[in-house]
């Protein structure tokens, strides 16, 4: 039987790790939300800030909201919504309570692969405390970083169970192919089936655990030793691989979706060319490299060499090639000694790998690399250190305690750095002009910082951000309509006019410059230009919403309802949650006679948005046209009890109380009220009120009244040019004469 202090050791040391985290990362208890991303992910996102429902629920699972499919992530957002309403604090909290967890089960993980106790705590400990992650920790947008670790990990420990569940030694001494274990063997494992459904509750939470396969591979090399021969002919490689073959099938399946969400939320800058992406991804490796051995200077955003004042979209020529062959060099290297230094191979391989999908051949987003992609990276790289230090101290054991003293002070250090950066991060003004110091020509800083200044009332301060902007990337659209905006409240039309007019010759190609312009151009009455802009919008981003409600509004009021309907599909179709488009195409729909359609959308409103008295009394009227007299009525009292002074809704009701065909559902004393309360809010001026209120007197059995109301309808129709409802009301009152006769 072990000591007691041997048998408790990993246990305090997993406490020892989860307590220094958490001091490093304290301050982030004390930060807010940033407007970059926290806004679009929470606070402003209305499935998010709504908690926890099941339309929110179904939501996540089909959206590509911000070019991503992550709905795991999007579900433990609302949760924290759920819980604590918006404090950020609490949203911090869970952030850093996975990164915990992460770090934790890092060390577990490595300590079963590997049987050595102390380099898995460091492994463990340099993950959990290095600055490079303190963006996936002190963002809350970032929260799929952590939450997709946390699946990463139990993934891992889940295959390590099934891998060591085998007989011992099976696999080295394979030499049949016939011995690969069938899909029913391997499914018949419940680790097995764990591992593959924690894979894919990892790729719910972001999509970047696509190289899971090849990591498994990696750790089947070292340190499971599965792995010997390097012939991808070898028995061994087909078993591996066809034990594979399930993650490598989610994984594609999950880049498919991935690239197919990112095209339509525009997300991809594949316009950039092959060989500017090829070589921000060699220089991103080298100073991801950097900072992982230096790690200062961090940002919330590092601008692409592509954008800004000079736009060369290169880095310098010889440089890249220098980095090149350093990188090509270590992978050779790492692959030529792989039998000498195995820990070195997986964790080089793994540092690559799991940067392949972040590193820019793909280019999404518009920076040249970012901190938080190096979350799950970086562990190849502090196995390769760490290791490297342990062997070096089998070759050299004097070195022990030096190695001992440097790695603790590396530690530490890495702890004051990370709880120092964590601070930059309390809120706008700090995470924003810290960017603005470790970088240059950085549009998006200074873009954000001025936003900042305008929502605290700083204008001048707010212009000046926006102008420095400008100057730094005069292709960065997003600064000119808040100076537009600053120039048109200061009274200077003319110039907010003129900069919208240059901002668009300067960058064509950004629709939202066109579509702000229209839309001045349009409150102008300049339709045709107007439309014009709109129309460039759209082919800029055919998927743009602002141009296609902008256009669906001004074919509207000029009365092309079935075109701006086709508009207000279309956004619908981008931004499901848009209930201000849905009402606007299912009115487009009704205005252009194509009732049923029409009926569907205001059902669809009615659900999503129940409080929206327009859309129970439109969906009244329709369902009367179709004969659903009693789905009708309870439309229509729907829209009286929602807004009890609309005189259209109240005329409604009231016409439908005096003339339901089954007479037990009519209850004219009551519809007179509503009538006679409609005419007074009408002004006494609307002919059709006065209709409805003749018809509900007769209904009554107040004919006298009726007959007066009768003719004041029909001089108000008269008056109004309304011939049809003239005549309509002559017809009633020669009717109400005569049964007042016979009477």
């Amino acid at each position: 039987m072990q000591p007691i202090r041997e048998t408790w050791r990993t246990p305090l040391l997993c406490i020892l790790l989860a307590l220094a985290t958490f001091a490093a990362f304290s301050a982030v208890l004390h930060n807010g939300f940033i407007k970059f991303d926290d806004g679009f992910y929470i606070v402003h996102n209305p499935h998010v800030a709504s908690g926890v429902t099941l339309d929110n629920l179904r939501w996540a699972l089909g959206s590509g909201y911000q070019g991503n499919w992550h709905p795991l992530t999007w579900f433990s957002h609302m949760l924290d919504v759920q819980l604590f309403g918006m404090r950020p604090g609490w949203h911090h909290l869970m952030n850093l309570l996975f990164h915990v967890a992460n770090a934790v089960l890092l060390f577990v993980l490595l300590q079963r692969l590997t049987a050595v106790r102390w380099a898995s705590f460091f492994v463990a400990a340099l993950f959990a405390l290095h600055p490079l992650h303190v963006e996936s920790v002190a963002w809350a947008a970032e929260r799929k970083d952590a939450l997709s670790t946390l699946f990463l990990m139990l993934t891992l420990l889940a295959y390590v169970a099934y891998v060591k569940q085998q007989p011992s030694g099976e696999l080295s001494r394979a030499e049949d192919p016939k011995s690969t274990p069938p899909f029913r063997v391997l499914f018949n494992s419940r680790r097995y089936v764990a591992a593959l459904v924690l894979f894919v509750l990892g790729l719910m939470s972001k999509p970047m655990l696509v190289t899971v396969p090849f990591l498994l591979l990696l750790l089947d090399f070292w340190p499971l030793g599965r792995l010997q021969s390097s012939s991808l002919s070898s028995p061994q490689w087909k078993v591996l691989l066809r034990e594979k073959l399930a993650f490598f099938a989610l994984a594609a399946l999950s880049s498919v979706i991935t690239l197919i969400v990112q095209e339509r939320g525009h997300a991809t800058y594949l316009s950039l060319p092959l060989g500017t992406r090829l070589a921000n991804a060699v220089a991103s490796l080298c100073l991801y490299l950097g900072k992982t051995i230096w790690p200062t200077r961090l940002s919330i955003f590092y601008p692409h060499p592509a954008t800004g004042v000079t736009g060369s979209g290169d880095w310098p020529l010889a440089g890249v090639f220098v980095a090149a062959l350093a990188l090509a060099a270590i992978s050779v290297l790492a692959v030529l000694r792989r039998q000498k230094f195995p820990w070195f191979t997986t964790g080089w391989f793994w540092f690559l790998l799991t940067l392949l999908p972040v590193i820019g051949i793909v280019q999404v987003g518009g920076q040249a690399m970012a901190d938080r992609y190096t979350y799950i990276p970086l562990i190849g790289l502090f196995i390769c250190v760490v290791w490297g230090a342990s062997s070096l101290i089998k070759n050299y054991p004097s070195l022990q305690s030096s190695l001992a003293v440097v790695g603790a002070a590396a530690l530490v250090m890495c702890g004051v750095l990370s709880h120092r950066q964590t601070q930059f991060w309390r809120n706008d003004f700090t995470v924003f002009a810290h960017a603005l110091d470790v970088t240059s020509k950085n549009a998006l800083a200074h873009y954000h910082l001025g936003i900042a200044y305008r929502d605290q009332n700083q204008t001048a301060k707010a212009m000046e951000e926006f102008r420095a902007a400008v100057a730094a990337d005069p292709t960065y659209a997003a600064p000119y309509p808040e100076i537009g905006a600053i120039l048109e409240e200061q009274g200077k039309r003319e110039e907010a006019f003129k900069l919208y007019e240059a901002a668009v010759k300067a960058t064509p190609w950004a629709e939202q410059l066109h579509n702000l312009l229209g839309s001045r151009l349009w409150s102008q009455g300049k339709q045709e230009e107007a439309l014009a802009h709109y129309a460039a919008a759209l082919k800029c981003d055919s998927d743009y919403p602002d141009a296609h409600f902008n256009l669906g509004i001004a074919l509207a009021s000029l009365g092309q309802f079935g075109e701006a309907a086709a508009h207000f599909a279309a956004v619908c179709r981008l931004r499901p949650d848009d209930r201000e488009a849905l009402g606007c195409l299912a009115e487009s729909l009704l205005k252009s006679g194509r009732l049923a359609q029409a009926e569907v959308h205001f059902t669809e409103l009615t659900r999503l948005d129940p409080r929206n008295a327009s859309a129970h009394e439109n969906l009244g009227l329709l369902l009367v046209q179709r004969g659903a007299y009693d789905p009708a009525l309870e439309q229509f009292q729907q829209a009286v009890a929602l807004n009890p002074n609309w005189p259209d809704a109240l005329n409604a009701l009231a016409w439908l109380l005096a003339t339901h065909p089954r007479v037990e559902y009519r209850k004219p004393v009551e519809a007179v009220k509503l009538a006679e309360r409609a005419c007074q809010l009408g002004g006494n001026k609307q002919a059709r009120f006065w209709s409805t209120l003749d018809v509900a007197y007769a209904g009554a059995g107040r004919l006298p009244d009726a007959i007066q109301a009768a003719t004041k309808a029909r001089q108000l129709a008269l008056a109004a040019g309304q011939t049809n409802a003239a005549e309509a009301a002559q017809t009633r009152l020669e009717q109400y004469n005569k049964q007042l006769t016979n009477k």
